[in-house]
């Protein structure tokens, strides 16, 4: 049996994003009770340095998502993906002796390298799959990333289980632990081979052809404007072909969803805050069932 190096490449990737949200997701979810705790034990001030961290990471990670494309030419989808989870674990090593400074410098580095990551992330698969198994690839590396809420909600839960305050010595445990995490997701991606070019073989017979549903022209489509990347020669070219996409109707629509699960999302979670530590613990749990 011949050894698919692209599916081998998706499993990889998968499981890299796995380990490393994993441990951001985590440390995001215990950000504010872990500063909350410091502000209490020392004379630093982080009053919602929390909530305003992970507002940085967001706003920076939506903004240069207009230039992350160059960057992926430039430094190639693999080392792209390296530099951007790096990014993340730095975020995630800045809570272990939290500033006010480097928790805001790192949540602006934080959301450039998410920008840079989640693009390349994209055009790799993309180059791993041919127009018949698109799909198929893309839903292997959603299930394998979106499990990481299971193992993430589940360290946090032992972790701060019966605690009503987080010491600098679970601190240092939680965040170190949480870094391991990361780092281990960042050298899985140094595994990752060059992908195979997908020949006819790996394309559909006549009869398979027919029995194809029209969401795989939608996905040829995605395919064919992934591949336009490599002819952006210039960040306004970039730009200019990002508007376009942005003005079209199922764009459109994606923004719609979107703002309204983003919004869902902090109305459930956020309303743990009312209610003291231990039920922000119990959120954890919470998102074990819940798996976005």
């Amino acid at each position: 049996m011949r050894f698919d190096v692209n599916l081998y490449n998706v499993v990889i990737t998968g499981l890299a994003f796995f380990f490393l949200f994993a441990a951001f997701q985590t440390a995001s979810l215990t950000a504010q009770n872990a500063l909350e705790a410091v502000f209490k034990q020392s004379n630093h001030t982080f009053d919602d340095a929390g909530y305003t961290s992970l507002a940085i990471v967001y706003i920076s990670f939506g903004l240069f998502n207009w230039f992350a494309p160059i960057v992926v030419i430039y430094l190639g989808k693999k080392y792209s993906m390296i530099a951007g989870s790096v990014c993340y674990a730095l975020f995630i090593a800045s809570f272990i002796e939290p500033r006010e400074w480097s928790l805001y410098l790192s949540s602006l580095v934080n959301g450039i390298g998410a920008a840079v990551l989640w693009t390349a992330q994209g055009a790799f698969i993309t180059d791993c799959s041919s127009n018949f198994n698109l799909n198929q690839y893309f839903s292997l590396f959603w299930a394998l990333f979106q499990a990481n809420q299971i193992v993430g909600g589940l360290y946090a839960y032992i972790s701060l289980s019966n605690t009503t305050e987080i010491s600098k010595t679970l601190r240092v445990q939680l965040y170190g632990g949480l870094l391991g995490c990361a780092i281990f997701g960042i050298l899985l991606l140094f595994l990752l081979k060059k992908p195979r070019k997908v020949d006819s073989s790996d394309m559909p017979s006549d009869l398979e052809r027919d029995n194809i549903s029209s969401s795989d022209e939608l996905t040829e489509s995605y395919s064919r404007t992934q591949n336009r990347l490599t002819v952006f020669q210039s960040t306004a070219q970039s730009l200019r072909r990002s508007v376009e996409i942005l003005m079209t109707k199922p764009m459109m629509c994606i923004l719609v969803a979107a703002a309204f699960t983003g919004s869902h999302f902090d109305e459930y979670r956020y309303c743990f805050e009312e209610y003291g530590v231990i039920l922000r613990i119990y959120f954890q749990v919470m998102k074990l069932f819940n798996i976005r």
